[in-house]
């Protein structure tokens, strides 16, 4: 609470390991649960904690993405997949594997302009770009190592390279990717927003 200055814990299921938040519409938290294998979901307004399972196992939900469709999708890094999750109905409607086998896939953000949403592939050095009106993913190679965050502007994604230090800048519409050196070596690409 900013106005207080105090924090609120919000207690999850044993042992679920939260990995990735946002902060959603309707004023909802949400949340892959890493090692339980599920998503999760903090109500702003009344702090209720719920988990949804996983629809498959092995699970290891991590970073969830808000669409402008009002889907929550989640990417699954160690299980090469993202699942889209209708929060109104509270049911998983899709699990779409990734093209590239052990691509890591982090973490997307939407192109609300195009319909569509792009992933970072860490170990494939790549970004997946789901469309979200036939539910395919198109595969883009990155020249730089390791693209771990994005975020979607003015008709730019931008994403950091966890391993090569820097951040790489894919223009959409001409298709061509420009990557650029951080100032200082051995500095990894975090999160970008």
């Amino acid at each position: 609470d900013p106005l207080l200055e105090q924090f609120t814990s919000h207690n999850t299921t044993g042992a679920s390991g939260p990995d990735g938040m946002i902060v959603g519409s309707s004023n909802k938290v949400w949340t892959g649960m890493y090692y339980s294998g599920g998503l999760g979901v903090v109500d702003g307004n009344t702090g209720t904690f719920t988990n949804y399972p996983s629809p498959y196992s092995p699970s290891a939900m991590a970073i969830p993405v808000e669409t402008s469709n009002g889907s929550i999708w989640v990417t699954d890094h160690a299980n090469n997949r993202i699942s889209e999750f209708d929060p109104v109905n509270e049911v998983f409607l899709q699990t779409i594997i990734m093209p590239t086998p052990n691509c890591w896939v982090v973490q997307g953000h939407e192109d609300t302009t195009r319909g569509e949403v792009y992933f970072t592939e860490y170990n494939a050095n790549r970004l997946g770009r789901l469309s979200l009106a036939n539910s395919t993913v198109t595969d883009i190679i990155t020249p730089g190592g390791g693209p771990a965050f994005c975020v979607y502007s003015n008709d730019k994604v931008y994403y950091s390279r966890w391993s090569e230090s820097g951040i790489g800048v894919l223009d959409i519409p001409s298709g061509v990717i420009t990557e650029y050196q951080f100032p200082v070596n051995n500095e990894p690409g975090g999160p970008l927003w």
